[in-house]
């Protein structure tokens, strides 16, 4: 059975699959970061295409809101817009995303425990395996469910995140590890230099200089 990876997916118990997105800051899903309480939390962002159906996951958002905010049908719909961002031009000042991804949606999602990673076969990988295969850029979707939150004087509708499933690889969004293409010059069979030393403009080969 193929899968729309353009649709949200409601799993019908209140959870739900998002759209395929990009991976961004994907260190924080895996290792987690500390909140403002010092609280250990696993993030995940994830930048989503434009035409990417997201309709089911706001009118599942929308009767939490309401029910919070005595049926201000306004400030309802408010609350649940401020979920889905721009990423080019992010809330409290953060560094925007590139001019590719004008258009799109970044969605964070967020819980008190390590999501699990799946390949895209469907099978779990572990924390060891996900540290190589996760990373920012990569292609994924994500398993959530809506919530109100209300910590201290802050309070919304929120998404809870669950488990993440990795898809097909891309480019690596805000540097990373470099690619091992092109960064080594060819040695011999016999593991030795097939060039000299480099030579410096004194004439002194690099390897005279520490002698």
């Amino acid at each position: 059975m193929s899968v729309d990876l353009l649709k949200t997916i409601d799993l019908g118990d209140g959870n739900f699959v998002t759209p395929q997105g990009r991976l961004s800051f994907a260190a924080h899903a895996i290792n987690g970061s500390e909140n403002d309480a010092g609280q250990l939390r696993f993030q995940c962002s994830l930048l989503i295409p434009a035409k990417a159906d997201l309709k089911p996951l706001k009118k599942a958002m929308l009767p939490i809101a309401l029910k919070e905010l005595d049926g201000d049908q306004e400030l309802a719909v408010k609350a649940v817009n401020q979920r889905f961002l721009d990423p080019c031009n992010p809330p409290q000042g953060g560094k925007g995303a590139g001019d590719e991804f004008a258009g799109w949606t970044l969605l964070r999602m967020s819980s008190k425990y390590r999501p699990t990673f799946v390949h895209p076969n469907g099978l779990v990988m572990s924390v060891d395996e996900a540290q190589n295969e996760v990373y920012s850029g990569r292609w994924a979707r994500v398993s959530c469910s809506p919530y109100w939150f209300k910590v201290q004087a802050n309070k919304g509708v929120t998404l809870g995140l669950q488990n993440i499933q990795v898809l097909a690889h891309d480019d690596n969004i805000g540097g990373g590890k470099p690619k091992a293409d092109g960064q080594f010059a060819k040695v011999s069979d016999e593991g030795g230099s097939s060039e000299p030393p480099a030579t410096p403009e004194g004439g002194e080969t690099v390897d005279a200089l520490f002698d």
